[in-house]
Protein backbone atom coordinates (compact mmCIF):
# COMPACT_ATOMS: atom_id res chain seq x y z
CA UNK A 1 0.00 0.00 0.00
CA UNK A 2 1.21 3.51 -0.64
CA UNK A 3 2.26 5.94 2.06
CA UNK A 4 3.42 3.20 4.45
CA UNK A 5 -0.09 2.05 5.32
CA UNK A 6 -0.49 -1.67 5.84
CA UNK A 7 -3.53 -3.75 5.24
CA UNK A 8 -4.75 -6.17 7.86
CA UNK A 9 -3.43 -9.10 5.79
CA UNK A 10 0.08 -7.64 5.58
CA UNK A 11 0.21 -7.06 9.32
CA UNK A 12 -0.95 -10.62 10.02
CA UNK A 13 1.81 -12.09 7.84
CA UNK A 14 4.55 -10.07 9.48
CA UNK A 15 6.47 -12.04 12.14
CA UNK A 16 5.76 -10.84 15.63
CA UNK A 17 8.67 -10.07 17.91
CA UNK A 18 9.14 -12.71 20.56
CA UNK A 19 9.48 -11.87 24.19
CA UNK A 20 13.00 -12.13 25.53
CA UNK A 21 11.97 -15.12 27.67
CA UNK A 22 8.64 -16.87 27.92
CA UNK A 23 6.75 -16.32 31.16
CA UNK A 24 7.25 -19.92 32.28
CA UNK A 25 11.03 -19.60 31.84
CA UNK A 26 11.03 -16.46 33.98
CA UNK A 27 9.04 -18.22 36.69
CA UNK A 28 11.43 -21.18 36.59
CA UNK A 29 14.43 -18.85 36.92
CA UNK A 30 12.78 -17.16 39.90
CA UNK A 31 12.05 -20.51 41.55
CA UNK A 32 15.66 -21.59 40.95
CA UNK A 33 16.94 -18.43 42.62
CA UNK A 34 14.58 -18.84 45.57
CA UNK A 35 15.72 -22.46 45.92
CA UNK A 36 19.33 -21.28 46.10
CA UNK A 37 18.52 -18.82 48.88
CA UNK A 38 16.37 -21.37 50.70
CA UNK A 39 19.18 -23.92 50.42
CA UNK A 40 21.48 -21.60 52.35
CA UNK A 41 18.80 -21.08 54.99
CA UNK A 42 18.23 -24.85 55.18
CA UNK A 43 21.91 -25.56 55.77
CA UNK A 44 22.07 -22.82 58.41
CA UNK A 45 18.95 -24.16 60.13
CA UNK A 46 20.23 -27.73 60.10
CA UNK A 47 23.62 -26.61 61.40
CA UNK A 48 22.23 -24.57 64.26
CA UNK A 49 19.97 -27.48 65.28
CA UNK A 50 23.04 -29.55 66.16
CA UNK A 51 24.53 -30.02 69.61
CA UNK A 52 26.41 -27.15 71.24
CA UNK A 53 29.12 -25.94 70.76
CA UNK A 54 29.35 -27.54 67.33
CA UNK A 55 26.02 -26.04 66.30
CA UNK A 56 27.48 -22.54 66.00
CA UNK A 57 30.32 -23.79 63.79
CA UNK A 58 27.97 -25.82 61.60
CA UNK A 59 25.31 -23.11 61.43
CA UNK A 60 27.80 -20.71 59.90
CA UNK A 61 30.22 -23.16 58.28
CA UNK A 62 27.75 -25.25 56.27
CA UNK A 63 26.16 -22.32 54.39
CA UNK A 64 29.60 -20.80 53.88
CA UNK A 65 30.88 -24.06 52.35
CA UNK A 66 27.82 -24.20 50.08
CA UNK A 67 28.43 -20.62 48.94
CA UNK A 68 32.02 -21.49 48.04
CA UNK A 69 30.98 -24.65 46.16
CA UNK A 70 28.20 -22.83 44.34
CA UNK A 71 30.54 -20.01 43.37
CA UNK A 72 33.17 -22.42 42.05
CA UNK A 73 30.98 -24.80 40.07
CA UNK A 74 27.40 -23.55 39.68
CA UNK A 75 27.50 -19.77 39.27
CA UNK A 76 26.94 -18.45 35.73
CA UNK A 77 30.41 -16.87 35.62
CA UNK A 78 32.26 -19.68 37.42
CA UNK A 79 35.57 -20.60 35.78
CA UNK A 80 34.86 -24.32 36.28
CA UNK A 81 31.11 -24.29 35.76
CA UNK A 82 29.47 -27.68 35.42
CA UNK A 83 28.17 -28.22 31.88
CA UNK A 84 24.71 -29.14 30.71
CA UNK A 85 23.02 -31.63 31.40
CA UNK A 86 24.99 -32.21 34.59
CA UNK A 87 24.38 -28.70 35.94
CA UNK A 88 20.68 -29.08 36.78
CA UNK A 89 21.29 -32.61 38.05
CA UNK A 90 24.10 -31.47 40.35
CA UNK A 91 21.98 -28.49 41.46
CA UNK A 92 19.18 -30.87 42.34
CA UNK A 93 21.69 -32.95 44.31
CA UNK A 94 22.68 -29.89 46.32
CA UNK A 95 19.04 -28.95 46.91
CA UNK A 96 18.12 -32.52 47.86
CA UNK A 97 21.02 -32.71 50.31
CA UNK A 98 19.78 -29.51 51.96
CA UNK A 99 16.28 -30.97 52.10
CA UNK A 100 17.60 -34.13 53.75
CA UNK A 101 19.50 -31.98 56.26
CA UNK A 102 16.23 -30.26 57.16
CA UNK A 103 14.55 -33.66 57.57
CA UNK A 104 17.38 -34.78 59.85
CA UNK A 105 16.92 -31.53 61.81
CA UNK A 106 13.41 -32.78 62.68
CA UNK A 107 11.40 -30.89 60.09
CA UNK A 108 10.33 -33.72 57.75
CA UNK A 109 7.43 -31.92 56.04
CA UNK A 110 9.49 -28.82 55.30
CA UNK A 111 12.36 -30.94 53.99
CA UNK A 112 10.04 -33.03 51.81
CA UNK A 113 8.41 -29.91 50.35
CA UNK A 114 11.84 -28.45 49.63
CA UNK A 115 12.92 -31.61 47.81
CA UNK A 116 9.64 -31.73 45.86
CA UNK A 117 10.03 -28.11 44.70
CA UNK A 118 13.65 -28.82 43.75
CA UNK A 119 12.54 -31.83 41.71
CA UNK A 120 9.85 -29.77 39.97
CA UNK A 121 12.52 -27.19 39.14
CA UNK A 122 14.73 -29.94 37.70
CA UNK A 123 11.90 -31.20 35.49
CA UNK A 124 11.12 -27.64 34.38
CA UNK A 125 14.79 -27.05 33.50
CA UNK A 126 14.89 -30.08 31.23
CA UNK A 127 11.51 -29.28 29.72
CA UNK A 128 12.53 -25.72 28.90
CA UNK A 129 15.84 -26.87 27.43
CA UNK A 130 14.10 -29.43 25.22
CA UNK A 131 11.54 -26.89 24.13
CA UNK A 132 14.26 -24.59 22.90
Amino acid sequence: MPDGLDTVDERARRPRPRAARPAFARVQALVAFLLEVAMLAAWAYAGFRGNPPLNFVLGIGLPLAVVVLWGLFFAPRAARRIRWPWLPLASFGMFAAAGVAVVVARQPVLGAVFIAVAFANLVASFWLRRRG
